[in-house]
């Protein structure tokens, strides 16, 4: 009788230790999606005062950041989304390394136990979104710092983050507002590459090309750009979101009956961007546009840590089978490897306030002042109506969230 106790005692023990340290990770994201919901709901003050990071687990921190500076930016406090993304950067910069019970706990319950680092497109995203909020409150020297950031992210993993044609775009922007020229030139040139038929790049790289002149180069870019891009215009640049990005969903594999993988994927998406008409003065505009896809680059993003990530579900499934099979009697050893397979949990915390979609809106106009009607394909959704002032040579900066 008193080995059966012990043996219960053991086992109960080990549980204990398991069951409270799944506990401590699954709560982690509740105040996170609390505030989603919020968001998604309209209530978006609520949803940023719930992003406290006083009420979040540090291993948290980082998504809270993401999620908060990005409902900022949708208010239209640019200036509140550049101090929560500033402080994302600056959490992201300092986690080069697990701690070791944080590796201890992805190796026993959950990679959910480590902290979140966010994937490849979402720290470049972190840069984007800074570059666009510099962008729009006119401080053009901090967005070409972002910019340098920005560049030092696609250098790490250029080929996933190459098919960002967005980012590449608004770092070429970022530095040519800023008057940093020949960054600018260089920038665009690597974008033409990736993108050799796009207007929305042709057109500003002719004009940069004359400006250090390079005059075969902009007559070549010319040609692709048409007559409407002119060096004496400025233009209005909207950044246009739409959509919501995808999630991230658990899947299982099964080793053996008793034993089981659980890994994160993002499911197939299937979405048409959004077309955007302009009309200013009365007049529909001539535009030149440039979209990427978040959804496919996060994906992207995913598969390219694939081979780290079954490794160490492989190192996972063989520490749990270690530690149930540590079990002071068979009894406990069973008990031990049903909780640890029912505890399997593929990490599938992601930036959910993210659009599916991001597009460069490129309007050459006429300097002076105008009223501006956006419009969009998506069924049911409004039109917006502003005043801008252009400057001749300049461009001008808005912002517009589709829902669909």
């Amino acid at each position: 009788m008193g080995l059966h106790r012990q043996t219960l005692r053991s086992a109960f023990l080990a549980l204990s230790v398991v069951i409270t340290s799944a506990l401590l990770v699954g709560c982690a994201s509740v105040q996170i999606d609390t505030a989603r919901a919020e968001w998604q709901a309209g209530n978006s003050q609520q949803a940023i005062a719930s992003l406290s990071t006083d009420k979040i687990p540090v291993r948290d921190h980082l998504l809270a950041h993401m999620e908060k500076g990005l409902i900022q930016h949708e208010t239209g406090d640019y200036n509140g989304s550049i101090n929560t993304l500033l402080k994302a950067v600056k959490l992201l910069n300092s986690r080069d390394f697990l701690s070791v019970s944080e590796l201890g706990g992805s190796l026993v319950i959950s990679e959910r136990a480590t902290t979140y680092k966010g994937e490849y497109a979402e720290q470049l995203w972190l840069h984007t979104y800074l570059m666009m909020n510099f962008l729009l409150t006119e401080q053009y020297e901090s967005a070409a710092v972002e910019a340098r950031r920005a560049l030092k992210v696609f250098d790490n993993h250029s080929d996933i983050l190459q098919h960002d044609h967005f980012s590449q775009l608004l770092t070429a922007i970022a530095f040519n507002s800023a008057g940093q020229t020949n960054d600018a030139y260089v920038t665009y040139r690597n974008l033409a590459a990736l993108v050799p038929e796009s207007s929305a790049v042709a057109g500003a790289l002719s004009n940069i090309a004359a400006s250090l002149g390079q005059f075969s180069e902009a007559e070549k870019y010319r040609k692709i750009s048409g007559p409407s891009s002119r060096n004496d215009s400025g233009e209005l640049v909207v950044f246009v979101a739409s959509g919501t990005i995808a999630q991230k969903r658990p899947g299982d594999l099964f080793v053996f009956p008793d034993a089981r993988i659980s890994f994160p994927f993002y499911p197939p998406t299937f979405r048409t961007v959004p077309t955007i008409a302009v009309e200013a003065g009365g007049a529909t505009r001539d535009t030149s546009t440039l979209s990427t896809s978040l959804n496919a680059l996060v994906a992207e993003s995913l598969a390219a840590r694939g081979n780290k990530l079954a490794a160490k579900q492989v190192a996972r499934l063989a520490a749990k089978n270690a530690l149930a099979e540590s079990a002071s009697s068979d009894t406990a050893t069973e008990i031990l490897k049903a909780v640890l397979f029912v505890l399997e949990e593929a990490d599938t915390r992601s930036w959910q306030t993210l659009p599916a979609d991001l597009t460069m809106v490129r309007v050459p106009l006429p300097p002076g002042s105008h009223n501006v009607i956006l419009r969009a394909t998506h069924l049911g959704e409004r039109d917006i109506t502003f005043s801008v002032d252009i400057q001749p040579g300049k461009s001008t900066f808005r912002r517009w969230r589709l829902s669909g």
